[in-house]
């Protein structure tokens, strides 16, 4: 079953940092979640600017580093009473690492969260920004991350999840059914189906492979093996049809209704931002898979998605699995 129960919340205190903690305090309340805040300090951190000893380096320095450690401590304190309701306020905690994103990503496994939660840009000093510390995170978190530009906060009614028709792609699937089932919300299923460039713009090119049935066919008949193999004891209610609504049971019996939906386009990402913006109001992807019938890279198109749309996104790292001998 998944489950939110652990959130774990970086923060370098700058303005756009502070964009998901609405989001913080929603998710919280929903699941009943405790959410600890993380600062990492790097070298490197402009904090050091008008703290660090210039005779000295302050890593060495036991005595400068624990006041500056004491000092942020303090102020994530401070932001868990401002940001945080009182029920689900849990520890803060300071690291000093000059690999930002691996610190976060690696104490998150290791202390099992549910879900990092961060603001997927930042400006001025914030370590939050484009090709930083948030897509770091989308590329190697084994734990999800949901990230979100500032200045969204919808009511989640429909979420998307693009898929390439791959099992690697459904793994994202427990974690969106759980969203869809605490915010009374459906899911889209996505198929793209991405042009060869080349091929689409000669007479007689490519206009597809496959029709959009065959599309949302190959995603169904995917989308049941995935059913039939999960360890979340899925369950598909009555016999689905690709014209009407899909509803999936989860072990604790709630059940939501999935659509399947495919399009032809000439760019994945331009796809699936598209659909996003018209449509819906949070995105869930997989970081990797492949499928033969959508002819997209799901892996090469996440942090694109996530870059570019205001909207949040939940990215999940599928889990390699081992190679039967």
């Amino acid at each position: 079953m998944a489950t939110i129960k652990k959130i774990l919340v970086p923060t370098d205190f700058s303005e756009n940092s502070l964009a998901v903690f609405d989001f913080v305090k929603t998710t919280a309340k929903n699941y009943d979640a405790k959410v600890d805040l993380i600062y990492i300090l790097p070298e490197a951190s402009p904090f050091f600017e008008v703290t660090r000893d210039p005779l000295g380096n302050v890593f060495k320095d036991k005595g400068q580093y624990g006041k500056i450690r004491t000092r942020l401590l303090e102020r994530l304190e401070n932001l868990m009473s401002t940001y945080v309701e009182k029920p689900h306020q849990g520890e803060v905690f300071v690291l000093n690492n000059n690999k930002p994103a691996m610190a976060i990503s690696d104490y998150a496994e290791r202390s099992a969260y549910d879900l990092i939660m961060i603001a997927s840009r930042g400006r001025g000093d914030s370590i939050f920004k484009r090709g930083s510390v948030t897509e770091k995170l989308i590329r190697f978190s084994p734990t999800p991350v949901l990230s979100v530009n500032k200045g969204y906060d919808p009511e989640i009614n429909r979420i998307l999840v693009p898929t390439d028709g791959s099992l690697n792609s459904f793994e994202v699937l427990p974690l969106a059914l759980t969203i869809a089932h605490k915010n009374n919300a459906v899911i889209d299923l996505l198929n793209v189906y991405v042009y060869e460039s080349f091929a689409a713009r000669t007479i007689g090119g490519d206009t597809g492979k496959y029709s959009l049935d065959e599309m949302k066919k190959f995603t169904l008949n995917n989308l049941e093996e995935f059913v039939s193999q999960s360890s979340n004891q899925l369950e598909i209610l009555e016999k689905p049809a690709l014209d009407k609504s899909i509803k999936i049971k989860n072990d604790e019996g709630k059940t939501v209704e999935i659509y399947l939906q495919a399009v032809k386009a000439f760019s994945s990402q331009a796809a699936i931002i598209e659909y996003a913006l018209a449509n819906n109001q949070l995105v869930t992807m997989a970081t990797r898979g492949r499928g033969a019938v959508s002819n997209l890279f799901i892996g090469s198109t996440t942090e694109k998605v996530a870059r570019h749309l205001r909207m949040p996104v939940i990215t999940v790292k599928p889990k390699v699995k081992k190679k039967k001998k």
